[in-house]
């Protein structure tokens, strides 16, 4: 049976990332936000100006996940002539 690739491996690389960045933002965010009921997180990393700045960081790396993937698919559909959005879709001679 033939493997059918659907993403490229910048575009998987690319979704590591943005998933990456969420689950650092939700782990360093939840803190700064409920200081009281989860207050220990930032003392394991060393501090809330530490984990203010790695959450900082995390948030750039969403949004350049973020912006890499609207040029990509903006281009895409630009230069290849139709919609990746659709190629992506399970169809029945899948």
């Amino acid at each position: 049976m033939a493997k059918i690739r659907r993403f490229s491996k910048s575009q998987v690389v690319i979704h590591a990332l943005a998933a990456f960045s969420i689950l650092i933002l939700y782990i360093t965010g939840l803190p700064i936000t409920f200081p009281d009921q989860i207050g220990w997180i930032p003392a394991l990393m060393g501090g809330y100006s530490v984990t203010m700045l790695i959450h900082r960081i995390a948030a750039v790396g969403f949004i350049v996940a973020g912006i890499y993937l609207v040029v990509y698919h903006g281009l895409y559909d630009v230069f290849v002539g139709k919609s990746y959005f659709t190629d992506v879709w399970v169809r029945i001679k899948d």
